[in-house]
């Protein structure tokens, strides 16, 4: 129910309780005007237009009658008028939304690919890197192997020049040599 049909209704109540209450329905006409056209309270005014007889013009009643319809009609084509435009307002909102929905729909696949990709890469380095563990474990145990091998030959070689029961001559040496 829009607020003209509301005002009207009300209006149109107190003329009914006016003549039940001994009020000639000619003598009393309604207007029904709501918000900013009348009071802007749930409230009734009453307009006295003549005292006593009835009006010689009673045709003033039907003019305020025709002005209230007319701005009734008035505002209903500027309520559509509202209503097309948040409409259009209401669809345009709702395209740009859902532009934005798939602008970030396709930025969530563009990330997921890249997580993807990262994934694949971490995997890979990983991989690499035990590799690389792996193969400085293998360096680490040649590199002890041949320092133990050196001190190996170093203690030979100092337990022949240092063991006094070993003192053969050089020339002893040679000759061993020559024979083998």
């Amino acid at each position: 129910m829009s607020a003209f049909e509301l005002a009207n209704s009300r209006a149109s109540f107190i003329k009914s309780r006016l003549e039940s209450l001994g009020i000639d329905p000619h003598r009393v006409a309604t207007v029904g005007l709501p918000g900013y056209l009348g009071c802007g309270k749930p409230a009734i005014k009453f307009k006295i237009l003549s005292y006593g007889d009835q009006p010689d013009e009673p045709w003033v009643f039907d003019k305020s009658a025709v002005a209230a319809e007319n701005i009734q009609s008035s505002h209903n084509v500027e309520i559509e008028e509202t209503e097309a435009e948040h409409r259009r307002q209401i669809n345009e909102e709702r395209s740009a939304s859902q532009k934005e929905v798939e602008q970030l729909n396709s930025r969530i696949e563009w990330q997921a690919t890249e997580i993807e990709d990262h994934t694949a890469y971490r995997e890979t380095l990983e991989e690499h890197i035990q590799k690389t563990e792996a193969l400085q474990q293998e360096v680490e145990a040649l590199q002890t192997a041949l320092a133990e091998e050196r001190n190996a030959k170093e203690s030979m070689h100092t337990s022949i020049d240092t063991d006094p029961e070993d003192d053969i001559e050089q020339s002893q040496i040679e000759a061993l040599e020559a024979e083998v």
